[in-house]
């Protein structure tokens, strides 16, 4: 199960299966590991509630590297590098398996440019997915680096728990994988600033949405946080979310410095809320929320920073700079690409019965 998911019927593992392979890069093979329930998984997806999305990773030119379905150990003594190719792919490793894929173009994804699609599709035959742990894909990555992949699945239910005209027949879900190690976040910082970026599920007033929280834990080095930015290195992005709008007003969606920070003391620039909505994601090179430094969050207790209402089922990453006073005399510090992360649960099973979301 994944942690803090109860009812998650898919655990992301990753496996780092080469540090050599490419000078400076590892190589992590990404699997799905399925519950007892499930069946198999033949799709992999991307959409504007979970958008699929893979960091900038080494790539091998075709013919001898693969998009999907991994490459063929036959190619490794022509071309060794193709041992290390990244792609994406459902159970198949050795290119032996077709794929389909709709909607997602690879052209771009190399070295200094992510996979990024929110209308796509790797599939096969429903009934000729893999079942048990199943390898989704390989990344060949900067070593000391953290990143993450978010992707949706979808498979068969074992027809003994779901039969075929049960709407649950066929499961899906958004999934977060996350390579390499978040201590790479905060290891160029001259100690501590970031314990933890974090969203925290709570109950949700709107039916088939699921409301968390954004938190941080501050380290040692830091006073207090007093403005969160979006700017060429580090964009400020969101997923699609629901009731964008002011606190005050009942919004389902807001941003803040602080949890009792009044609303009127929050300043935004280069933020157009209307741009952000149920059906699309927000991003901005050039954007920023803040407070007076002085009256900054203090770093003593966690920090919220704001409530998101995303659609049930979905997952997804909020990813922003941090600023803030340091301790002692220190300069302002600053933190690139925070990234806080959400994973979609699946309904919960109760005497072979799939309830609706939020009914357990």
């Amino acid at each position: 199960m994944v942690p803090g998911c109860e009812h998650c019927a898919v655990t992301p593992l990753v496996e780092a299966v080469a540090t050599d392979g490419v000078a400076g890069m590892t190589t992590y093979q990404l699997s799905a590991e399925l519950n007892d329930v499930m069946t198999n998984v033949y799709a992999l997806y991307g959409s504007a509630e979970t958008p699929l999305r893979a960091p900038p990773a080494f790539q091998v030119a075709s013919p001898n590297g693969a998009d999907v379905g991994g490459v063929s150990p036959a190619l490794f003594a022509s071309t060794p590098a193709a041992e290390y190719d990244s792609w994406l792919t459902i159970g198949s490793t050795d290119g032996s398996v077709s794929l389909s894929v709709a909607g997602i173009s690879f052209d771009a994804w190399d070295t200094s440019t992510p996979l990024s699609a929110s209308n796509g599709l790797i599939f096969v035959a429903p009934d000729a997915g893999p079942g048990g742990t199943v390898v989704v894909g390989q990344m060949t990555i900067p070593s000391d680096t953290y990143a993450e992949v978010t992707m949706g699945m979808q498979g068969r239910y074992r027809p003994a728990v779901y039969s075929q005209t049960d709407p649950w027949s066929d499961w899906n879900l958004g999934i977060v994988f996350q390579l390499g190690s978040t201590d790479a976040l905060t290891q160029d910082a001259d100690s501590s600033l970031l314990i933890s970026a974090t969203m925290s599920e709570i109950q949700s007033s709107v039916s088939g949405f699921t409301t968390y929280e954004l938190i941080v834990e501050l380290g040692g080095a830091a006073s207090n946080v007093y403005a969160m930015y979006g700017n060429a290195d580090s964009p400020m992005s969101f997923p699609p979310a629901y009731g964008v709008g002011p606190r005050a007003t009942g919004g389902n969606t807001w941003l803040t410095i602080g949890r009792d920070v009044p609303e009127s003391a929050v300043a935004m620039a280069g933020i157009d809320l209307d741009e952000w909505s149920q059906t699309a994601g927000w991003s901005s090179t050039d954007a920023l929320v803040f407070v007076t430094p002085d009256a900054g969050a203090s770093a003593s207790a966690p920090i919220m920073l704001g409530q998101i209402t995303v659609r049930s089922g979905s997952a997804g990453t909020v990813t922003l700079g941090l600023q803030g006073q340091s301790s002692g005399d220190a300069a302002d510090w600053q933190l690139d690409g925070v990234q806080f992360s959400y994973v979609a649960p699946l309904p919960p099973v109760v005497n072979n019965q799939a309830l609706p979301q939020g009914t357990a």
